[in-house]
């Protein structure tokens, strides 16, 4: 899928969350703590706790290069759009 607008990309950020939360909340404790999963990269799992942290982690260090880029091209965002 291609995206092209703000709204298309806010739309495919949106609906990316709700199913990543969706999942998590379906885990019950053991499996949120325990259950592995492997990722291309690696050849051992992680657990769904430590996938968590790594995505929320790798979507504030995006976050933080978006908010540079739009501060490179002199757009008027602040640290409370950041924040």
């Amino acid at each position: 899928m291609t995206t092209s607008s703000p709204e298309q990309l806010r739309d495919v950020m949106q609906s990316g969350y709700h199913a990543l939360k969706e999942y998590m909340e379906s885990l019950d404790e053991d499996s949120f703590l325990n259950k592995t999963t492997v990722p291309f990269y690696l050849d051992h799992g992680l657990t769904q706790a430590k996938w968590l942290t790594e995505i929320v982690t790798h979507v504030f260090h995006h976050r933080g290069q978006f908010f540079t880029y739009l501060k490179s091209l002199d757009l008027p965002v602040n640290m409370f759009d950041l924040y």
